[in-house]
């Protein structure tokens, strides 16, 4: 899987903006895309398993870590 360029990722979604008077809710299988959200919810099985920012995701080497590994060794 290539992650498309962040530009890119925001042209395709224009109400991913940066704003502060809205809350959007993108649901995604480029995990790189996630890279602007103020705040990442990881479900599994219908269950929230992890919730933060990017950084802090990447950081604490939980399930969100290993999917973003594993989707930049394809």
């Amino acid at each position: 899987m290539q992650p498309a360029p962040h530009p890119a990722s925001t042209r395709s979604c224009p109400a991913c903006s940066r704003s502060s008077d809205r809350i959007t809710i993108v649901v995604t299988r480029r995990l790189e895309n996630t890279r602007i959200a103020h705040h990442i919810i990881v479900m599994d099985h219908g269950r929230i398993t992890e919730q933060d920012r990017y950084d802090d995701l990447i950081h604490a080497g939980g399930s969100f870590a290993e999917l973003l590994h594993l989707s930049q060794d394809r």
